[in-house]
């Protein structure tokens, strides 16, 4: 397992960030891909307000781009990933999360997720003792 410092340092090199670059737009592209307006964002301006759904998007496609430029074999863990997104750009991003090779761990509530994405686990609070536990689906 690489250090963190080297990692960052990785990140920083020029070759690397303009890898890291490329890679964020195509995986950006794909993720807006469904989008019925579809914006073609050949420049990616980092200054613009976009859409939350768009930003989300974006740190998504980051954490991807580094990830496979810099070979790092890491979990990838989202927490309501679909939440904030609107419909289109749940199936972009739910398109490309299926294509992903790593493991993935998804946290939300169940109504987020459709049926053929069914958890394998499901986190139960329990009132009584203020505890909760994890329960096996399949």
């Amino acid at each position: 397992m690489r250090d963190p410092e080297t990692i960052f340092a990785d990140i920083l090199d020029r070759q690397n960030r303009e890898a890291v670059r490329g890679e964020a737009r195509a995986i950006f592209q794909s993720m807006l891909n469904r989008k019925l307006w579809r914006k073609d964002y050949k420049d990616m301006n980092y200054s613009i307000m976009y859409p939350i759904s768009e930003r989300v998007c974006l740190f998504y496609t980051f954490a991807f781009a580094i990830r496979k430029v810099l070979d790092l074999d890491l979990p990838a863990v989202f927490d309501s990933p679909y939440g904030m997104l609107d419909s289109e750009m749940r199936q972009g991003v739910r398109a490309f999360l299926k294509e992903q090779s790593c493991q993935q761990i998804l946290l939300g509530k169940e109504s987020e997720f459709k049926e053929d994405e069914s958890p394998h686990y499901i986190l139960e609070y329990k009132y009584t003792g203020s505890c909760s536990r994890i329960r096996d689906t399949h």
